[in-house]
């Protein structure tokens, strides 16, 4: 984990901390941006899921775009465990791992009318969210940036993903 965040890392009021409350992780801290550009009713949610080695910081330009632009969102961007600000993982953790604390954070949260933006390992993390843990009833779009978009090594994901109710093109 990152132990000197840039000053930029997140944006001012926005830097969150949610305790692992079952599973693998169970106790652990898991940090995440939670930012919305317009406070009174954010029309959607836009959820950033980071790759391997990085962290929320990744997206930041693309952070602070959507907060420049004035759109009523929502902006949540975790930093998995043993990524960022996080805790520390304790095993050797696989994307299934990852995407089991991702759907705790986004029951917690209740995050609805999601766009969900995935990038390199982040593919395999939030599409697994979707699809394998009941997640694809709050997701209302998907940004899918240079990942090989797989579930895990056993079981291989392919394009047809637009043509599944939910994926549609944007």
């Amino acid at each position: 984990p990152l132990r000197q965040p840039p000053h930029d890392y997140c944006p001012a009021g926005a830097d969150r901390w949610f305790q692992i409350p079952d599973g693998l992780d169970a106790g652990k801290q898991l940090f995440y941006i939670d930012h919305q550009t317009r406070p009174d009713r954010p029309d959607r949610t836009v959820l950033f899921v980071h790759g391997n080695p990085e962290c929320s910081y990744t997206y930041r330009r693309c952070r602070d775009a959507l907060i420049e632009s004035g759109a009523a969102l929502r902006i949540v961007i975790p930093d998995h465990i043993g990524f960022g600000l996080s805790d520390q993982a304790d095993f050797e953790m696989v994307d299934v791992h990852h995407a089991a604390n991702l759907a705790q954070l986004i029951r917690h949260l209740d995050l609805q009318n999601i766009t969900l933006v995935v990038h390199d390992w982040g593919g395999p993390i939030g599409l697994c969210w979707a699809l394998l843990r009941g997640g694809l009833e709050r997701v209302e779009r998907v940004v899918i940036l240079n990942t090989s978009a797989f579930l895990s090594k056993s079981i291989p994901f392919t394009i047809d993903i637009c043509r599944i109710p939910g994926f549609g093109a944007l």
